[in-house]
């Protein structure tokens, strides 16, 4: 008879005693321990690292799929705009195939400044070019802008989506602003301090006001014994010109009182603080 010592792990006891032969040995003693823990070893670690193998596996093809059809749709668009500028002729005298195009366009997410020729396709352009204007003015000109929009500011916010075609130049802009002027008081050129803005807002700025903006532009805000000193004005009516540009938008109201007044910020050097 042999003696065997048992030692049991959890629950692993019971596999343990039936291996046992019944009849030929003789349990002698049994050591109760606990089951030795492992980190990193056993079936959920291994499950676990084909997860992430799995996991980093997908990311990988995703990407790589990702990078292939991002390389076909730049390789679809060149060939696009090569066949629009080698047919354009064609194109622009056949309705139904200028149609086609522009819905290829649409589709695919390509502005259609991308395509439209200046001089031939000269009212379709500057039409879509008034629709950027009033999409960025209702967007982010009166909120980022309070109603006065840096040309400059515009332009590159435009053209950035152009990826190098059809250029948008300040002349551009100027005869937008022109065609829309008939349709929409409102909207003008302004020159600041030597740089031009576009107007959104109803009122029409006077003299006063454009003073006003001006030293507001130049040094970000203005305040009322600011205006008095400067522009010789009485307190009665350098409140009523501030209080008109504040409820227009062009100016935003700081009730902060540093030295114990007010100030009247131009809203484009609030958005360059923050």
């Amino acid at each position: 008879m042999y003696e065997v010592k048992v030692n049991v792990y959890g629950g692993w006891a019971a596999n343990m005693i039936s291996l046992i032969p019944s009849k030929n040995h003789k349990i002698t003693k049994i050591n109760f321990q606990r089951p030795l823990i492992m980190n990193g070893i056993g079936l959920s670690a291994f499950d676990e690292n084909h997860l992430q193998q799995f996991s980093q596996l997908g990311k990988t093809l995703q990407d790589r799929k990702t990078e292939e059809l991002e390389t076909q749709f730049t390789l679809f668009k060149s060939l696009l705009f090569n066949y629009i500028d080698t047919y354009r002729s064609q194109i622009e005298s056949n309705g139904s195939l200028q149609s086609k195009i522009m819905q290829i366009c649409q589709f695919l997410n390509i502005e259609p400044l991308q395509i439209l020729n200046r001089d031939t396709d000269h009212d379709q352009f500057y039409y879509e070019l008034s629709c950027k204007i009033i999409e960025f003015n209702n967007e982010e000109g009166n909120i980022k802008y309070g109603g006065l929009i840096p040309t400059l500011e515009l332009l590159s916010e435009l053209n950035s989506k152009l990826e190098g075609r059809n250029i948008i130049t300040l002349d551009d802009l100027k005869t937008t602003i022109d065609i829309m002027t008939p349709l929409n008081s409102e909207i003008a050129i302004v020159k600041l301090n030597k740089q031009q803005y576009i107007k959104t807002f109803k009122l029409s700025l006077s003299t006063d006001n454009m003073q006003i903006l001006q030293i507001a532009n130049e040094i970000g805000c203005v305040s009322v014994s600011m205006i008095r000193d400067n522009l010789n004005w009485s307190v009665i009516k350098t409140k009523e010109v501030l209080k008109e540009l504040v409820n227009s938008g062009y100016l935003w109201l700081d009730n902060g009182e540093t030295n114990g007044e007010s100030l009247y910020w131009d809203p484009g050097w609030i958005n360059n603080l923050f």
